[in-house]
């Protein structure tokens, strides 16, 4: 997954950009409701992400008023929690199942006192769609 902002300062028309590249493991609890053919779907649960990697984008001439320009940030594991909601069809032996999901990391980007942040949590939407064959 590729998480990270842009900054724009009044006076530029160029942006600063920071990437960063993770490899997300989550143990999400699947709940399904009902017995029909369309039912909704609740999904919970804790996350971790490994960084991978990041990139920089510092325009010319851009201000250098942040600690962090030109610093590579330091690979934290992420871990938080994230939950949604969704739809499952069931079709014979096989569903589809479609959900949207709120993430948010229990720790920050940055430590606390390591930057001018006060909050570098990540949090994110998503939109999930899976095909899933039932050996039952």
């Amino acid at each position: 997954e590729q998480r990270g902002w842009r900054e724009t300062v009044d006076g530029f028309s160029s942006t600063y950009l920071r990437e960063l590249d993770y490899l997300d493991f989550a143990a999400l609890t699947h709940i399904s409701i009902g017995k029909k053919k369309i039912k909704p779907v609740i999904v919970l649960g804790p996350y971790l992400a490994y960084p991978l990697g990041q990139r920089e984008e510092i325009p010319a001439g851009w201000p250098t008023n942040r600690d962090y320009y030109g610093v590579p940030l330091p690979n934290r594991l992420q871990y938080g929690v994230g939950g949604g909601v969704g739809v499952e069809w069931r079709l014979g032996k096989w569903s589809v199942q479609v959900d949207g999901r709120y993430r948010s990391a229990l720790g920050g980007v940055f430590a606390t006192g390591d930057s001018q942040f006060t909050f570098s949590n990540l949090r994110g939407v998503q939109v999930e769609g899976t095909l899933v064959y039932w050996l039952r």
